[in-house]
């Protein structure tokens, strides 16, 4: 049986999410929020699964974020903890 994938993209002014087929190709068009700000974890994880439950469903995921990441731990999300976004104090 073929795996389907839940990718998603967190950037800078949205997050955005599909399911692909075990070749990469899109099963489902993108859905879309904008990205809120500040960005805490929980609100990620949230956020997420409400693009999920809108896509067919899946058996595994991969989530693509800006910053810094070692041995699968978030060091640092840098514009996500400001309030109005990227390049913010």
């Amino acid at each position: 049986m073929e795996q389907a994938t839940l990718t998603v993209d967190c950037g800078g002014s949205g997050i955005k999410a599909s399911v692909l087929d075990a070749a990469g190709t899109m099963r489902a068009p993108v859905v879309r929020v904008p990205t809120p700000y500040p960005l805490a974890p929980g609100k990620l994880i949230y956020l997420v699964a409400g693009l999920a439950s809108r896509l067919p469903p899946a058996d595994r995921l991969t989530l693509g974020m800006p910053g810094m990441l070692r041995h699968g731990v978030v060091i640092t999300t840098p514009h996500y903890v400001t309030e109005r976004g990227p390049r913010t104090r």
